[in-house]
Parts: structure tokens; C-alpha cells; sequence
């Protein structure tokens, strides 16, 4: 908001300098996860498929990168921006978050320490004892800030723009790892997910973030069941902040298929009554050698219409890379599906065909395949990215 205020509506004059606290200059992949094919159910009845949620999609947030950093009323500001990177108490509001968000760097449980970087800016902080809701309270920053903002650096008259400045740094999204397993849908009674976990894993973290009434148990493969160590409302200011969250944590997981049993007891949330169906979003994060990832090749997020996206995939389980994947691919706009699709066969390259209307779209992607030892691991990760004739 105050970047289009200063860049795209005549504010640029009236400002010295712009401070952010942790503010997603680059988007949040939170909002990613809203508006992902997995999410749809629970962010619907949540009420945040709206705007603000939609606007800061990463996606979104490359295309307004690529429309206003090279403008020359930024000569007019100093742009200066902090960040923090705890995730506050284990388990608690903000937990959820830093844990999703810790594939792409540190972060504060909302937005990473990379989006916070303004490109244009000067970045004058990381405070590693703050979490998100910490950074706007006054008497945690306000003493840092203050000496950036007491003194004026331009003289009585605004002078002339000097010309469209250099742009900061290369698209942070232009490298995407898939470290998460993401499966999501409604609740009507009972829904049972089965993914698998590989051997080798050290730690099994899940999240199932829900409508309030729904009970989740999950099950190892020998049938032994696991209560969640934590369950409470997340951070409601924040994408996908208002589920119900059911933390859970296994040490040394065994080997082979897990099940997540989802029951849709007393739903009674946000209008729900009795017998309506709830929604729900895993998040399931095996802690292994595994890693799977995904690049653009020509290193952008922002796509004319009717063009193509080309990602090469890279999977490696620490002692060989793997191919003979198959990745499913769900590509989505503001409300509805654009295109489904299965790649089978070597799976080194992914082309996704865009639309020829403009807009931001939701690539939710799932990889599945065989580690060196022949069992079966998946990977998925969602992104977006703008489709726009502007430059």
C-alpha cells in the first residue's frame, strides 16, 4: 500500500523515507497455501479467498515488483526494512507458519526475512527474538527505528527524479523447494488421507490446520495412533489464521504409509451447523536426506498470455539423484480450476501451459516417485505466478 502510494498515486514528494517491519515486499507463500488447489475447501469457508489474501500471493507481488521498482519516483525515498525470525512459542499461534515458511529461509512465522528485504532498500535489522505480532509492538523496535527517521535528508524543495534506479536482487521464487507432502479437501463425516513418509526420516512435524469440530488421529503404518501435541486457533491477522491447528510431532517415524483420519464431529464454526461440511489442509514435513526442488528456467515468476512456464526438477535422496517421477500438476485461478494435468516418464522438465487472460494463477504441484532403495516418497509445493501483457 504505501509503495503504490509513493510510486503509482503522487505520494513520492511528501516522503523521505518508508520504514517496514516486516512487511511482504516479495508476498508470503502463506498466501500461496490460501489460494492453493489443496486449500480451496478450508480457505472458502474461512472466508479468505478475498482480496487482501489474493494480493499478496507471491505471484501477485512479482508482478507488482516488475511495475513499480524501476519507476524514477523512487529516487524521492529512502526505503529502509526490518525483519525477525522467531516463530514465537513451540507450537504456538505462529508456529504453524514458521514451520511451512522454513523451506524458503528464516522467517517470523508470517513472512520471511527475504521477502522483508525491500529490493531498493537498505536492510537495517533481523531481530532473532521477534516473532511477526512482536514487531509492531513499539517498545521492541521503536528505539532502533528511531535514528533512521529523526532527521531530514533532503533539502526544503523535492528535488527531480535522477532516473529509474537499479533494481535490488533477482526474484527470490525463481528456485522452489518441495520439502512438504499437501493434501486438502472437505470433511463431510469422515475423510481418511494416506501419504507415505521414506526411510530415513528423523522426525515427522504435521499440521492440520481445520474447521473448528474436526477431530484429526493420525495412524503409522503398524497401526499405532498419535493424539496431536498441540491443538489450539492460529494468529487470525494471517493467511489460513483462523483453522483450528492440530500440531503433531513423531520422532524417528516408521517407514512406509500414514494415515490422517479427519471426523467432522460437532462442526459449529463460522455459520457451520451440525451435519455441514468441514474442510481441512495437511501439511506434513519429513525431516530427511530427501529433497526435491524446482526451478524456472528462464529464472522469472511473470508470464505473457498463452505462454508456458518450464520448470526443470531436481530429486535427490542424499546418496543418488532420482528420476522416473511423476508430478501432478493443478493450476488454478481467482475461482475456479484452469487445467489439470499428470507428467509420467522422466519427469526432468515440467512445461504448465498458461492462460490467455491476464491474472495471477496457483500452480499446486505433487511429485511422486521411488528413492534408491525402491520405496515411494512425495513431494509437493505450491507457488504462483502473474500472467500479464504489462512489462
Amino acid at each position: 500500500d504505501t509503495n503504490s502510494a509513493i510510486v503509482h498515486y503522487g505520494g513520492a514528494p511528501k516522503v523521505q523515507t518508508l520504514f517496514q517491519l516486516s512487511s511482504p515486499n516479495q508476498g508470503s507463500q502463506l498466501a500461496d497455501a490460501a489460494y492453493s488447489w489443496w486449500a480451496w475447501w478450508l480457505a472458502a469457508i474461512l472466508g479468505q479467498r478475498d482480496d487482501a489474501v489474493y494480493s499478496l500471493q507471491t505471484g501477485q507481488m512479482s508482478a507488482f515488483r516488475a511495475i513499480t521498482d524501476g519507476r524514477g519516483e523512487n529516487s524521492y525515498v529512502h526505503y529502509d526494512t526490518a525483519a525477525g525470525s522467531s516463530h514465537g512459542s513451540i507450537f504456538g499461534a505462529l508456529w504453524y507458519g514458521g514451520a511451512y515458511l522454513q523451506a524458503w529461509g528464516n522467517n517470523d512465522g508470517a513472512v520471511t526475512v527475504a521477502s522483508a528485504h525491500h529490493p531498493l532498500g537498505a536492510h537495517i535489522f533481523t531481530d532473532p527474538n521477534l516473532n511477526h505480532d512482536q514487531m509492531a509492538v513499539g517498545h521492541n523496535t521503536w528505539s532502533r527505528i528511531q535514528p533512521y527517521i529523526s532527521s531530514l535528508w533532503r533539502g526544503t524543495g523535492a528535488p527531480e527524479p535522477e532516473g529509474a534506479p537499479q533494481i535490488g536482487s533477482p526474484d527470490p521464487y525463481a528456485s522452489l523447494p518441495a520439502g512438504d507432502i499437501l493434501r486438502g479437501g472437505p470433511v463431510n463425516g469422515k475423510t481418511i488421507e494416506r501419504f507415505p513418509v521414506e526411510q530415513g526420516t528423523t522426525q515427522l512435524d504435521l499440521a492440520a490446520l481445520t474447521t473448528a469440530g474436526v477431530d484429526v488421529v493420525l495412524r503409522g503404518p503398524d497401526g499405532t495412533t498419535y493424539a496431536p501435541v498441540a491443538a489450539h486457533p492460529g494468529d487470525p491477522a494471517e493467511p489460513l489464521g483462523s483453522a483450528f491447528q492440530h500440531i503433531f510431532r513423531v520422532e524417528r517415524p516408521a517407514a512406509g504409509a500414514w494415515e490422517a483420519d479427519f471426523t467432522n464431529a460437532t462442526p459449529d464454526f463460522n455459520g457451520l451447523a451440525k451435519g455441514q461440511v468441514g474442510a481441512y489442509l495437511l501439511v506434513a514435513a519429513p525431516q530427511s536426506a530427501l529433497k526435491v526442488g524446482l526451478m524456472h528456467q528462464d529464472g522469472s515468476t511473470v508470464f505473457s498470455p498463452g505462454s508456458s512456464a518450464r520448470f526443470t526438477l531436481a530429486a535427490t535422496d542424499g546418496t543418488s539423484s532420482l528420476h522416473s517421477l511423476s508430478v501432478e500438476t493443478h493450476l488454478t485461478g481467482r475461482n475456479e480450476s484452469v487445467s489439470a494435468q499428470t507428467v509420467r516418464g522422466d519427469g526432468d522438465t515440467v512445461d504448465v501451459a498458461l492462460p490467455t487472460t491476464p491474472g495471477v494463477y496457483n500452480l499446486s504441484l505433487t511429485v511422486h516417485g521411488l528413492d534408491s532403495k525402491g520405496l515411494a516418497f512425495e513431494r509437493s509445493l505450491t507457488t504462483s505466478f502473474a500472467v500479464t501483457s504489462k512489462p
